[in-house]
């Protein structure tokens, strides 16, 4: 099967939408698997990370998904689901039937399941109910190679307790004789980080992890965050430089390192096409594969768009049929001018564009 780095880079390799949209029919048609879900089975975190849109929000009301709705929806969505990441933009081990749900998931053979975590919450029932249910991998997310910048980044986490949740993985494995689930690094670039980055892969490899990937910094589109992400965003100026580097060290240690796009020319931005209009997001398919479902089973296909609809009370071929995404696909499909592509630039893979302004006062 197509690891996850391979199926991003063939899917972004497809300009236009019309072959992907082909191949995604004709897999739904003859009944393979095409879905991408990414479900939060609950709203909270017990962090306050820098670079996170939860860091800036008001405390939040819990919500917290039941057995009886995740199984619901498992019935109905994991047999269409190729890639299940049972987190999406909170902590999943903040839900007391966590472990539960991962015996759920291993009921529909989903090829590719994954969930992300900071590690603070991860004990040893969960790492054995990852193992016995053939989970993919657990990803942990780690923004720095020392307790200083990883503390300062990932407020209310503890370096200690991170590196104990990666050997917790690592020591449960070899004593299962089980080569799953696989650990991954996840790293979100910032200038306060960047130049730790082929430090964070010498690492994960001191500590049984052979995957790390790298993510550029998406900012938070509030006002409140505005000048936290300028200065931050300044990493881009030795980006290309700093994974040249750690790419080098990578293939030292035989790790496998996956890295989002260089920054172009050592610029924020691509100059606009013809006509200085173009669209931000050219490689959005998302309402035809993708569905963020939320911990009372409100339907979304992404952060920037309303809910769609509700899986409590609605059938997923209601909500993936319906008219509302229908008329969203064919925005895009034809490129219309209100096709949601033209003002959206949120993707992890690219780097984000600044203005002039933001440049010269972020010191780029």
């Amino acid at each position: 099967m197509l690891t996850v780095e391979q199926a991003i880079r063939i899917y972004r390799s497809l300009k236009s939408r019309r072959p992907k949209v082909w191949a995604l029919a004709g897999m739904r048609l003859i009944g393979l698997r095409h879905l991408v879900i990414r479900m939060d089975t609950t709203n909270l975190c017990n962090l306050r990370c820098r670079m996170c849109f939860y860091s800036w929000e008001k405390k939040r009301r819990r919500q917290e998904m039941d057995p009886a709705l995740f199984g619901k929806i498992a019935a109905e969505v994991f047999p269409r689901t190729r890639f299940l990441y049972l987190s999406c933009a909170t902590e999943p081990l903040m839900n007391r039937h966590f472990g539960s749900f991962l015996g759920c998931v291993s009921k529909y053979n989903v090829p590719f399941t994954s969930f992300c975590t900071n590690g603070m919450l991860l004990t040893e029932s969960v790492v054995d109910s990852a193992i016995a249910s053939g989970l993919s991998e657990i990803i942990f997310s780690v923004d720095g190679a020392n307790p200083g910048t990883y503390e300062d980044i990932r407020r209310g986490a503890k370096w200690h307790r991170l590196l104990g949740a990666l050997d917790l993985l690592r020591d449960k494995k070899e004593k299962a004789g089980a080569t799953k689930p696989i650990g991954r690094i996840n790293f979100t670039c910032m200038m306060r980080n960047i130049y730790e980055m082929p430090e964070v892969v010498r690492l994960a490899k001191a500590h049984g992890i052979f995957h790390v990937h790298v993510r550029h910094l998406v900012p938070v589109p509030t006002e409140a965050a505005r000048d936290t992400f300028k200065e931050e965003l300044a990493y881009q100026k030795v980006y290309n430089e700093v994974t040249t580097e750690a790419r080098k060290v990578a293939d030292e240690l035989g790790l496998q390192l996956f890295l989002p796009d260089p920054v172009p020319n050592g610029a924020h931005a691509a100059p606009a096409g013809a006509g200085g209009h173009r669209e931000k997001n050219p490689y959005c398919m998302l309402p035809w594969f993708q569905a963020i479902i939320k911990p009372d089973g409100d339907y979304q296909l992404c952060s920037r768009l309303p809910n769609l609809g509700n899986l409590r009370n609605q059938s997923f071929c209601d909500i993936y049929c319906g008219e509302k995404l229908r008329e969203i696909r064919r925005r895009l499909l034809r490129r219309t001018p209100d096709a949601c592509s033209w003002t959206c630039g949120h993707e992890a893979y690219a780097a984000a564009q600044l203005s002039a302004e933001d440049k010269r006062e972020a010191g780029a």
